[in-house]
């Protein structure tokens, strides 16, 4: 399932390219220019020097998942999401450091929420396959922990 082909790919990214979500260039750098992303290369080569390293200091991918961005490649691409409430297994609404909302959209002082239970940051496409909630749990998870640590400091 996960390694299976996708139907009309090359049409699709061209029409992704065409409707300007899409962007492809032939380095990081110059992807990163007409993305509009002026950390990505320095992001990349941060990344790239972990897996390099053998370990992701930062998220704890396991080694054996770590594959460098920079490769003999001669396309790369990024593409613009916009979050969106596609799925939402929990039903807690949430700011982008996952501080919890109230139902006019006001903080919830000192209340955080990741992983599953967190409603509001899903993105299209998320897939419903089993461990697909794992990056999210992860991710979310360490986002809030980091800003919770400058809240309970100040």
């Amino acid at each position: 399932m996960l390694n299976a082909p996708i139907a009309d790919s090359d049409t699709n990214l061209a029409k992704a390219i065409e409707e300007g979500w899409c962007y492809k260039a032939d380095s990081i750098e110059a992807l990163a220019e007409a993305a509009a992303l002026p950390d990505l290369a320095a992001t990349v080569t941060e990344y790239d020097g972990m897996v390099a390293a053998g370990q992701d200091t930062l998220l704890f991918k396991r080694d054996e998942f770590l594959q460098p961005v920079e490769d003999e490649s001669s396309e790369y691409y990024a593409f613009e999401y916009n979050p969106s409430a596609f799925n939402t297994f929990g039903e807690a609404r949430t700011d982008e450091f996952c501080r919890v909302l109230d139902v006019d959209f006001n903080l919830i002082d000192g209340l955080y929420v990741g992983g599953v239970e967190n409603g509001s940051l899903f993105s299209t496409p998320y897939y419903d396959c089993g461990g697909s909630c794992s990056g999210l749990s992860m991710s979310s998870g360490r986002l809030a922990a980091r800003h919770m640590a400058e809240y309970i400091k100040d």
